[in-house]
């Protein structure tokens, strides 16, 4: 038998290039009560026109519609690993590894609740408005659908001329599977890990986006879903640690937690399906 010697693994880390968190940021909040939910006045939802300065009326308002305030509930995000006391861990080296272990996939959990909703919609919550409320997410079915399918090149153009007109022209992030980003190649540009689209509009290609279209159909082989949004904000709290001995088997589970809200204004979200090469059909 060989005489084994412990050496340091590859540590957990997050990924570097279009990811949610790497790409959007984390929004600093002095005061932690966030976590038990949040509420704002979304500042992208307004009308606008042009108007005439001799004339008594303007043309028909576009833009998004100020519906009141955007509520939403923060979900909580999990790291666990569980390993023999025999052994002679070291429970702060432990510790500090179920830390590092959330750190890593922090983005791919918030990243599915934000396409997804699975947790919003197995707790929905009540506000001073309404009962049985869940989180905007993307796949949703809230989207204001693009009608067809289009290949790649057509479909982030299109969805992003779409979006931005919708909302004045104010900027949008575009929210795709990573099973797309080959055919972006050459319009979309890795500005120190963060995409964007050659009109600077920030891309985020997470793995935790599955390309799920609205009210949560799947994606198939040959079609996947992207979507636009209103600017994304991302908030985290910071990590919370502990361990549980279990005396029948002599284990301990380390676990880490900790809170995330990944939210946009709800005026600007778009949809479209994208077509695979050689999956194209006509509308």
């Amino acid at each position: 038998m060989p005489n084994f010697t412990e050496v340091q693994p590859v540590p957990a880390a997050p990924p570097r290039v279009g990811s949610l968190l790497g790409s959007i940021g984390v929004t600093q909040e002095p005061d932690t009560r966030w976590a038990n939910g949040i509420v704002w006045r979304p500042e992208t939802c307004f009308s606008g026109e042009t108007w005439s300065l001799c004339a008594s009326s303007g043309s028909t308002p576009q833009g998004g519609v100020d519906g009141g305030l955007a509520y939403h509930a923060p979900t909580a995000l999990r790291a666990e690993f569980t390993c023999g006391n025999r052994y002679g861990n070291d429970p702060a080296a432990d510790t500090a590894r179920v830390q590092r272990q959330l750190e890593a996939a922090s983005s791919f959990l918030l990243a599915r609740e934000l396409w997804l909703g699975t947790h919003t919609q197995a707790s929905p919550y009540d506000t001073p408005q309404a009962s049985g409320v869940v989180n905007g997410y993307l796949a949703d079915g809230n989207a204001n659908v693009i009608a067809g399918h289009f290949e790649p090149l057509e479909a982030i153009g299109l969805l992003e001329e779409t979006a931005r007109a919708a909302i004045l022209g104010q900027q949008v992030t575009i929210h795709m599977p990573i099973v797309l980003l080959p055919y972006f190649a050459n319009v979309v540009t890795d500005r120190n890990g963060t995409l964007f689209t050659q009109a600077g509009s920030k891309v985020i290609a997470d793995s935790g986006y599955d390309g799920s279209g609205p009210s949560d159909s799947a994606a198939t082989p040959g079609l996947v879903w992207m979507y636009a949004t209103a600017p994304v904000q991302v908030r985290l709290s910071s990590i919370a640690a502990y361990n549980f001995p279990t005396i029948a088997n002599n284990t301990r589970t380390f676990v880490a937690e900790r809170a995330g809200a990944a939210t946009y204004d709800p005026c600007g979200h778009f949809g479209l399906a994208v077509a695979l090469p050689g999956d194209v059909t006509t509308p």
